[in-house]
Order: structure tokens, then C-alpha cells, then sequence
């Protein structure tokens, strides 16, 4: 209805010296949906959430809510949308818990909590069991769905095709694929326009969910934790990872580091050898050894850490690491490591 009428909607506004119009509009949609007249007499401003006022954000929510603040770094592209990080809060309050657990099942355990939340208010909205946990499965369409696309994204027809299939018989304003995109669990973007046209794409709102939803997904599909070098080597589900040409997003390659030895107790690298010319795997794999569970390091995890090792730039970014889990009472790479029998053979240039 937008780009039709807005303008003929703000005309006796603009008569007005005490009345203001808010729009609130995607970037990626607002020369889609807003006339030009219209954009050429407005003031634009872009409202990023708690972007960049993570930890503020992350210490007053908790607080209010008797939570222990996280001793690692927090979610911060899922916290910086205020009504993720009140969600989770209130989840952790509601179960009894007082802070995330770590690893996989840490950062699953967050997402699990906005996703039950969504699933009971959308429950009410379109009228079906809570109990049928629809929002979980939805996402778990998408995201096979995803791993069969190879992108980060779906057409949205295919989308609301397949989720839409849950609850069928349902006319556009009840259906499943506009409650997910309501409540922010699912986006719809424009692409960018290319000579030919401009495709409409959804995706999943919070991408370190996605990643960790697909990693999952082709872990439970092909990896057998008896021989799991067998995924990884030719003519196996999972070889595509070690295909040097093959593009792999960092997001999922960390969520690969965090997931496999907390599966199989051995390093994602040590399985896949070749992920290791992957652009990025350096610091994603720092990251992992913030994220994953304490049992799952081993002395494959400190060698590899070494073998990634080359630089100045890699003295800076693992001295970030090591102080990131510094606190931590029992994480195998905390402030007692060097005077354990075995610590990174680590030269900050001094």
C-alpha cells in the first residue's frame, strides 16, 4: 500500500506544524517501499538497537533480572536487538537458571528460549498447540533448506512454501511464514538489483543461530562419531568442506570447530585438514575455543593452536583470547596455563 498512497497519507500532516510522521522501513526496502518524493523531504536517521552498547545492555538486562553476568563475551549480533536479550533474560528466570551454559548447547540454550517464547505467543495468535513446537520446526525447514541451496538465503516463495506447509489452509495474514517474519524469527529482504530484476530473499534473523542450526544439521546427517574421518574424506557427506575452491562462511566454519570435538572429542581441522587454507579459519577457530564446552579441548586443540600461529597479528588475537577466558576458574586455557605441564608457545614480541 506504501508507495501508492504514503504521500497522499502525509499531505494534510505536512499542513500541520505539531504533528511528525515516524516511518520505520528495512534499508534494503526503503527505495522499494518509500516514493522518491517522500525520501527526498525526510530527515533519515538508522536505528542499530544496542549496537555498540552491547555490555551496557547485556549488564542492565541481566541485573534487572537477577542474572549473573556472562564471564565470556556475550552474543553481541543477537544482543544488540533489545527484545532478544530481554527474551532470553526472561527465559533464564522462568527455567531457574542464572546464567548460559557454555558451549554448543550454550549458545543453543539461548536461542531455545526466545524460540519457546515466540512459539507460545504465536501459538496464540494463529491458534495451534504450543506443545507441536511449530517455530522449532519451521527453522529446521529452513535451514535443510538452506544447506540444499548452498546460500544463506531462500526465494520467498520457496520459503513460505515449505513453512507454510505446517499450518496450511491459512490466508496470508494468519499463515506461519508471516507470524515467523512478525516476530523477527524469520526476514524478508530485497536484494540489490541487478540489470534484470530484484529478487525478495528470507532468511533466518540471527546468523549465528543459522550457522549453528546448519553445522547441526550436517553433522546428525553425515557424521558417524565412531569413524568421523569417514565424513570428511572423498565420496563423503561432509568433503565438500575440504574443497579449497569451495567458498564456506566463517559462521559456520566456527560453529564446525565448536561442534565437532564437542561431538567427537577431535578437532574439526585434524578431521578436515584442508578447511585449514580456508580464508578466516585462523580466527575462528580463536573464537571456538572461547565458545565451546571445557571438555572439549584436548592436546590436538593446543597443537593446532600453534600451527596457526604465525604472525604478529596472530600474537595479538590469540593474547585476546587467552584474556578472554583468563577468568574463567576452569578453562583449560585460563590465567593458570603457563604454569600448567603444557601452554602455547606463546611470544607477544617482547
Amino acid at each position: 500500500m506504501w508507495p501508492p498512497h504514503l504521500a497522499a497519507f502525509l499531505a494534510p500532516m505536512e499542513q500541520s506544524p505539531w504533528i511528525g510522521v515516524l516511518l520505520s522501513v528495512r534499508s534494503t526496502c526503503k527505495h522499494v517501499v518509500i516514493p522518491e518524493e517522500v525520501r527526498s523531504r525526510a530527515a533519515a536517521a538508522v536505528h542499530r538497537g544496542f549496537a555498540d552498547h552491547e555490555y551496557d545492555a547485556t549488564r542492565t538486562f541481566f541485573s534487572h533480572y537477577g542474572l549473573e553476568l556472562p564471564s565470556t563475551p556475550i552474543l553481541q549480533p543477537e544482543f544488540r536487538n533489545p527484545l532478544f536479550l530481554k527474551t532470553v533474560c526472561r527465559g533464564l528466570r522462568d527455567v531457574g537458571e542464572r546464567k548460559l551454559p557454555r558451549g554448543f548447547h550454550g549458545i543453543s540454550a539461548a536461542f531455545d528460549l526466545y524460540l519457546r517464547a515466540t512459539n507460545e505467543r504465536l501459538a496464540t495468535a494463529l491458534g495451534y498447540n504450543p506443545k507441536d513446537e511449530i517455530v522449532r520446526k519451521a527453522l529446521k525447514t529452513v535451514a535443510q533448506l538452506l544447506v540444499e541451496n548452498g546460500e544463506g538465503w531462500l526465494t520467498r516463495s520457496v520459503a513460505a512454501t515449505a513453512v507454510d506447509e505446517l499450518l496450511p489452509g491459512r490466508e496470508y495474514e494468519r499463515s506461519l511464514c508471516r507470524g515467523l517474519v512478525s516476530e523477527g524469527v524469520l526476514v524478508e529482504e530485497m536484494t540489490r538489483p541487478t540489470e534484470n530484476e530484484q529478487k525478495e530473499v528470507v532468511f533466518i534473523s540471527y546468523e549465528r543461530y543459522a550457522d549453528h542450526a546448519v553445522a547441526d544439521l550436517l553433522l546428525r546427517t553425515h557424521l558417524d562419531t565412531a569413524s568421523p574421518e569417514a565424513a570428511f574424506d572423498k565420496g563423503g557427506g561432509l568433503a565438500f568442506l575440504q574443497k579449497k575452491e569451495r567458498y564456506i562462511a566463517s559462521g559456520l566454519l566456527e560453529a564446525l570447530c565448536i561442534q565437532v570435538p564437542e561431538r567427537t572429542g577431535m578437532e574439526f581441522i585434524r578431521l578436515a585438514p584442508a578447511v585449514a587454507d580456508h580464508w578466516g579459519i585462523k580466527d575462528v577457530f580463536r573464537q571456538s575455543l572461547v565458545w565451546r564446552k571445557l571438555d572439549a579441548f584436548s592436546e590436538a586443540t593446543l597443537d593446532v593452536l600453534n600451527e596457526l600461529w604465525e604472525t604478529q597479528h596472530d600474537n595479538t588475537d590469540t593474547l585476546d583470547m587467552l584474556l578472554t577466558v583468563a577468568t574463567l576458574k576452569d578453562h583449560p586455557y585460563n590465567a593458570e596455563l603457563p604454569g600448567q605441564s603444557a601452554s602455547p608457545s606463546f611470544d607477544a614480541g617482547s
